[in-house]
């Protein structure tokens, strides 16, 4: 905000100096007579309510086309596009891929999307959810895999299980016809590789693939500590992919930034938004470096959870203006981008998350009610529609038919029967929501300053600086809902022997059975491939990977791709490439 102006000229928002002291002198009769009057008669203090009403003084420096703008122009606040792209079913997206899904081994997760597909229940290509051992490295017979395997998504080996996995996409469905997602980042780049393998053996060209790798490193060494290397070479396999793709790929998005995981982690909303930024800062630097034209590979990078952790609901709208407003100014006064589409926070799901760590076990039902506040903040706050996280988000791997159709259900609710979606940023102007973006936008850029003071996003990896920062708040977090400061309803609060669980039918979308036989026949699976691949190949490709590791300047790309080709498996690749690089050992 700017000083209050005193000679009777207006500020942006056409408030005078005189309006501004009328409304100031109103708001201290106010507090000083109505406020106190009230609450006397409710025996109360005035210390027990806020005392600060939000005026049109909170936001008396708001500039419309300057901080909010149109929808689908500069800076983004309002969105990103100038309207909803929707569909009958509200589907938005028809070449994206589908809904976040996996289990077991690459048979099993091939058979479950053609089984949902085929019963209506999902659209789009594969967005994969990789067990544990595939985010690490690990092939499934590694000892340190023993009981993940298959477990948390499907078992990846090697190009093997892709082209197993993606034989439930053919014809209409064809890689090169929808697209394809893989939440994976320490070795999101041996996923490129197996998928652009998997092209050439089809004969579809690159350039026609949609493919998006997570390939957020910066976020695993603070979020989630699913990191293989350490930071300085892994950043080297983000540009590997970022400079691939802007010469082969033009299709597809070399990277997608998470605020999400470390919001997850415990970060607060703005250290959530300010690391990411400063990673994505890290990542632009990077293609920057290696020749590449802001203005031409930025356009290809996603964001996705920039959001709000909490179900706060003008918080919750407020925050991801704040984030796509500060984006939009990063790449503009920062990085000198003139096209406004490289100022964009390109991507779905920005409200997405609000809901997701309120989810309980207990009176899971209650799930619903919460999922359909983080619907109506995402429908608010962004251009997209959804029903929230199923409500059985907690009660084991995979979400429930039943909840997947409640999930769908408040979706239609929402657009049809409530008509939320009629309007783009329909509170924009709200002296409540616009004091709030500016008050996340304030603390975000705070705190990005202190992780630039240090150095960037690796610094602050490399330092603990960032897991400090996030320890301190989740402990913070967690002290206020121990102490019951934060309600959680059925938690931590009205949860006596007089409140009742109601309980909803569910019927696994895994087959369980299959589930627990993944990892044996993963691992069969595996040792047929070794015998019946040509082993002086794999040796021969790992050797040419190894060489080329060792030579920051080279693409890894196409050495990795002739690994694939060779059947090498995701372990011996990240061995080799471990034996270069070293390990990541980073702690608080």
């Amino acid at each position: 905000m700017v000083d209050t102006p005193t000679d009777g000229t207006t500020t942006p928002s056409g408030n005078t100096s005189k309006e501004h002291a009328r409304i100031d002198d109103a708001v201290a009769r106010w507090q000083g007579e109505t406020l106190p009057k009230a609450l006397r008669k409710l025996g109360m203090n005035i210390e027990d309510v806020d005392s600060t009403p939000v005026t049109p003084n909170a936001i008396e420096d708001l500039d419309y086309v300057r901080d909010i703008g149109l929808p689908g122009e500069y800076p983004f606040t309002s969105w990103l596009y100038p309207t909803r792209a929707l569909k009958e079913e509200g589907d938005t997206r028809i070449h994206r891929a589908g809904r976040y899904s996996g289990f077991g081994t690459s048979e099993d997760c091939r058979d479950y999307y053609i089984r949902m597909r085929d019963d209506g229940m999902r659209s789009g290509g594969a967005n994969i959810a990789s067990d544990l051992p595939s985010q690490l490295g690990w092939d499934s017979d590694d000892p340190r895999s023993r009981g993940e395997v298959g477990r948390v998504g499907v078992a990846i080996d090697s190009l093997r299980d892709f082209e197993i996995v993606y034989e439930a996409f053919a014809g209409e469905n064809g890689i090169d016809k929808v697209g394809t997602n893989w939440t994976i980042n320490a070795p999101a780049i041996v996923y490129v590789a197996f998928y652009c393998a998997l092209a050439t053996k089809q004969g579809v060209p690159w350039s026609k693939l949609r493919c998006t790798p997570q390939n957020d490193i910066l976020k695993e060494y603070c979020g989630r500590g699913q990191y293989i290397f350490p930071a300085a070479p892994s950043m080297r396999l983000v540009r590997d992919v970022i400079t691939f793709m802007d010469e082969h790929m033009p299709l597809s998005n070399p990277i997608s930034i998470c605020a999400e995981h470390i919001r997850y982690a415990g970060a607060t909303t703005p250290e959530g938004f300010a690391f990411s930024f400063a990673n994505a800062k890290a990542y632009v630097q990077l293609g920057i470096d290696a020749g590449l034209d802001v203005d031409r590979f930025v356009k290809r990078f996603t964001f996705r959870g920039f959001g709000h952790t909490g179900l706060d609901f003008m918080y919750g709208l407020a925050a991801p203006r704040a984030a796509r407003r500060i984006w939009a100014r990063i790449m503009r006064e920062d990085f000198g981008a003139k096209d406004d589409r490289t100022c964009m926070l390109r991507g779905g799901e920005h409200a997405w998350g609000n809901a997701y760590l309120l989810m309980s076990a207990q009176r899971p039902a209650n799930n619903i009610v919460r999922a359909s506040i983080e619907a109506l903040i995402q429908t608010f706050a962004s251009g997209e529609i959804s029903g929230g996280h199923p409500f059985d988000e907690p009660l084991g791997l995979g979400h429930s038919i039943e909840a997947q159709q409640i999930s769908r259900d408040v979706a239609r609710i929402i657009q049809h029967e409530a008509g939320a979606s009629h309007y783009l940023d329909p509170f924009a102007g709200s002296y409540v929501l616009e004091s709030l973006t500016d008050q996340i936008e304030a603390e975000t850029l705070e705190e990005l300053k202190r992780v630039e003071d240090l150095g960037g996003a690796v610094v602050a990896v490399e330092s603990g600086y960032y897991m400090s920062r996030i320890a301190q708040s989740a402990w913070q977090s967690q002290a206020r809902m121990e102490s019951g400061e934060d309600v959680w309803v059925g938690v931590n609060a009205f949860n006596g022997p007089g409140e009742i669980t109601v309980d909803i039918q569910r019927t696994s979308e895994y087959d369980q059975v299959l589930l627990e036989s993944a990892e044996v026949r993963q691992v069969a699976a595996l040792k047929e491939l070794r015998r019946e691949r040509d082993d002086e190949a794999v040796q021969r490709t790992l050797s040419v990977l190894r060489t080329t590791a060792e030579n920051e300047a080279v693409n890894l790309i196409p050495a990795l791709m002739d690994c694939a080709l060779a059947y090498a498996t995701i372990g011996e690749i990240c061995d080799t490439l471990r034996d270069v690089f070293g390990e990541g050992v980073y702690t608080q």
